[in-house]
């Protein structure tokens, strides 16, 4: 008798279990407005208990095998949060490199007021990173399509440095360092036997400071030449 009660109660537990597990995704029912009659909806839903809260959200899909993978991957993404282990953005899977650079460059603006040549050139970094991968998607930005892109813009006449440069940006743009996001991509070689482009201001002082240094060279020209012999008021 014992074991038959056993048996019989493991049966309902797992009977519940799938009919749990069969409640957890679902169609929701809308009333039409025309006719005025309940009808499915065709998007999935799933809807679960975690940490005591209730968790109900569209899964988009209109495909009963994504939403019940989709499920299991938002329950893992609420246990990892829990954990305290970093989880990457949903919205950040469908964003494109466009959205990233245009998000990146109005928090750049706000964190960096005052600071234009900083500013300028951040977005000349960008520039050529959203002509060349604007429309790609956050999750395509692999190796293969950074090596791509550096073949391509060496094709139009980018030094190694400029390279470097945007695809850096880039990376910062992300959130995560190149070693991190693209460890066996390799920066570009960068020209030791050229000169740094100067910022306008530095030019301006670097002529300034050429000007002071004429001027001081001139006097002590001019002091020698009263100290030779022959140099005296009058001779």
């Amino acid at each position: 008798m014992g074991q038959a009660r056993g048996q019989a109660q493991r049966e309902r537990q797992e009977s519940c279990e799938e009919r749990r597990q069969l409640m957890a995704v679902y169609r929701p029912k809308y009333k039409d407005p025309k006719t005025g009659k309940l009808v499915k909806s065709n998007v999935w839903w799933y809807e679960f208990f975690f940490a005591g809260k209730r968790i109900r959200e569209s899964a988009k899909t209109t495909r009963k095998t994504i939403v019940v993978e989709a499920e299991k991957n938002r329950r893992l993404e609420l246990e990892k949060t829990l954990a305290g282990v970093p989880v990457e953005k949903r919205e950040n899977r469908i964003s494109s490199v466009a959205d990233l650079i245009k998000s990146y460059s109005m928090r750049y603006e706000l964190d960096h007021r005052g600071r234009e040549q900083s500013i300028l050139f951040s977005k000349g970094r960008l520039a050529h990173v959203k002509r060349l991968l604007g429309t790609a998607l956050l999750p395509d930005l692999a190796e293969d399509a950074i090596r791509d892109y550096i073949r391509t813009r060496l094709a139009e006449g980018a030094s190694g440095r400029t390279v470097n440069m945007e695809v850096g940006e880039l990376s910062r743009a992300i959130g995560k360092p190149w070693s991190v996001l693209w460890p066996k991509v390799r920066k570009q070689e960068e020209r030791r036997d050229v000169g740094k482009a100067l910022l306008p201001e530095e030019e301006r002082g670097c002529s300034k400071q050429r000007a002071r240094k004429n001027a001081g060279s001139w006097r002590l020209q001019s002091s020698a030449r009263c100290c030779l012999p022959g140099c005296a008021s009058g001779s």
